[in-house]
């Protein structure tokens, strides 16, 4: 058995107990493949957050003919018996069992159909049941290393094990996905366009998708995206293309984002679906294999994309380290400026981007963005990095944290030398503040001065609860260094760890001032502080250590009641108006 966020997911020992477990191709052998597949995206067409089979009785009563019924009963017995000992609700569903299972599945050969309907009902959700265990296995390695942790820490480490190989793909709101990734899909075109750099590339991206301009790549992924928002029945959802003019260009389009030929080998991650998150099931009509990775076509692959068209042009038109040159060059120096410019630029605050400070000030080491209102005053440290799907999907905690901590905290070379990374360059710039030494802003007191360091992250498996515990309890050290040498750090605030989605969501929130940027980490940092409690089961202290540990986009989300909702469309707005505008032109 494994928790969830709310209870517990049954896995084939505990679901089916006493029934040798199988490999999951012995329980699909003599299954038309196509059925195997049309179940899978079944499950991965259920509405992660709020589907209603979320209720394993509902779950059986969707999966199990009539004449099952007895098959069902025994694993319904099984569910309420769960619930009577854990006391905790049972859930049988799970987007990411559904996502091995379909992974594994498009790797099957075809073989001559031998079994009946009613068995292979059982047989697929016994074979659905091995990928619901598999989900569960890997947080038993854990038990040693939590087991260390004596305090609450445990209880985070924990959470945050469970959450951070699938965050991204569990908690997000698909309409919010679509709206940021149309936000950074047109930041990022325009940008190349901008920089002769990078012609080249867009060029070559241009040639693979057979288009003139990249308005015409959200004209062939766009309508998809709109048919799966508006339908109104969970389950597969199928992509049908209309008769006409642009008939054969608009399937062509759509078989670059389609499985082709599969190589049986396992890829992390869910690579392979990621960057072709549909299949064809005739010439007209395709299948959706995961909504999400749809929708992420709109920007969060296209990386992927430029990245294997960059491989292909001539060494004198590449970009050398591609991933270093769109991490600084695109999502520090122009995607995060514009999205901060936006908020900020009408303001008479004090305001500068790390790339002014470096070429104004010959600043080495400084803040991506530095922004001061009197005294309250705010540090930018921008890290487009992620976690490889090797680490993320190990489930090996220990692992998955050192792996965090070279990105995110510091390395040490072979010599013994360190390379500060976000959490200490962050610190040193809090110390910079603290003793008035930089020359660029000098008009304020010391004792006044409020700091709110911020890291701004761009991978969105980062918002799993407890991740900014981790980073703060890395980043307190640092202080205590800096209060070590005499330095009063009292005024200095937690890190504060940022989506970029959710600075772009709440542009226009902050831009309109209905809350300032300080109060709401002030009372996000409260939010988080825990107090002395009696609890009556260690489930009991995991939800409440677990209610204080979200992330800061759920935070605002809460405290605000999704505010940004109530306001003018922001930054979505303007990435829509240059969609249709660039359309005319």
């Amino acid at each position: 058995m494994s928790k969830f966020s709310t209870g517990l997911l049954g896995d084939f020992d505990s679901i089916l107990p006493g029934v040798e477990k199988e490999p999951p191709e012995a329980y699909l052998k003599g299954i038309d493949k196509n059925i195997v597949l049309k179940t899978a995206s079944y499950l991965l067409g259920l509405n992660v957050m709020n589907s209603p089979y979320r209720d394993w009785r509902k779950f059986l009563g969707m999966w199990f003919r009539h004449e099952n019924v007895a098959f069902a009963q025994i694993i319904a017995n099984n569910c309420n018996k769960l619930e009577i000992k854990y006391q905790t609700p049972v859930s049988l569903y799970y987007n990411i069992a559904a996502l091995r299972f379909f992974d594994f599945s498009l790797a099957l050969t075809e073989t001559e159909t031998t079994q009946d309907p009613i068995d292979s009902e059982i047989n697929l959700f016994k074979a659905y049941l091995v990928f619901l265990t598999r989900s569960t296995d890997a947080q038993i390695t854990n038990a040693d290393f939590l087991h260390k942790h004596k305090d609450h820490s445990a209880i985070v480490l924990t959470l945050f094990n469970m959450q951070f190989p699938t965050a991204d793909l569990e908690n997000y709101d698909f309409e919010e996905v679509i709206a940021c990734q149309m936000v950074k899909g047109t930041t990022l075109f325009q940008f190349m366009e901008r920089n002769s750099k990078w012609t080249p590339l867009l060029q070559r991206f241009y040639s693979h998708f057979d288009i003139s301009h990249w308005v015409e790549y959200f004209q062939g992924t766009l309508p998809l995206v709109r048919g799966i928002v508006n339908r109104t029945i969970d389950g597969w959802f199928e992509y049908n293309i209309p008769e006409d003019e642009n008939f054969n260009r608009n399937v062509n389009f759509l078989k670059l984002l389609s499985q082709q030929q599969y190589i049986d080998e396992e890829i992390p991650d869910f690579i392979r679906l990621r960057e072709n998150p549909l299949y064809q099931i005739s010439n007209s009509t395709f299948r959706v294999i995961f909504a999400l990775f749809v929708a992420e076509k709109i920007y969060k692959s296209l990386y992927f994309q430029l990245k294997s068209l960059n491989e292909e042009l001539p060494e004198d038109q590449k970009i050398n380290e591609l991933r270093s040159a769109y991490g600084d060059e695109f999502t520090e120096q122009f995607l995060l400026y514009q999205v901060l410019d936006f908020v900020y630029h009408h303001r008479s605050y004090v305001r500068f981007t790390g790339q002014e400070l470096t070429q104004k000030f010959n600043i080495n080491g400084g803040p991506d963005y530095y922004l001061r209102n009197g005294n309250h005053l705010f540090l930018f440290e921008n890290k487009d990095t992620f976690i490889p799907g090797t680490v993320k999907s190990s489930g090996d905690i220990e692992k998955i944290l050192d792996d965090i901590k070279k990105k995110l905290y510091y390395t040490t070379n072979d010599k013994g030398k360190i390379k500060p990374k976000a959490v200490q360059q962050l610190a040193e710039n809090v110390r910079r503040v603290l003793l008035k030494e930089n020359k660029f802003d000098k008009d304020y007191k010391e004792r006044n001065i409020q700091v709110y360091p911020i890291l701004v992250l761009h991978d969105s498996a980062f918002n799993a609860s407890g991740f900014n515990q981790i980073i703060n309890d890395w980043f307190k050290i640092e202080m205590k260094k800096i209060a070590d040498q005499g330095v009063n750090t009292d005024r200095v605030k937690p890190i504060t760890c940022i989506y970029i989605d959710t600075l772009i969501l709440y542009g226009e929130y902050l831009k309109r001032k209905k809350e300032s940027l300080n109060d709401l980490i002030t009372t996000f940092h409260k939010s988080q502080n825990l107090r002395k409690k009696e609890f009556a089961s260690l489930n009991d202290a995991q939800e409440y250590i677990g209610s204080k540990n979200i992330p800061f986009g759920k935070f605002i989300e809460f405290h605000t009641n999704l505010g940004y909702k109530q306001l003018g469309k922001g930054l979505v707005g303007l990435a829509i108006t240059n969609i249709f505008e660039s359309q005319k032109c």
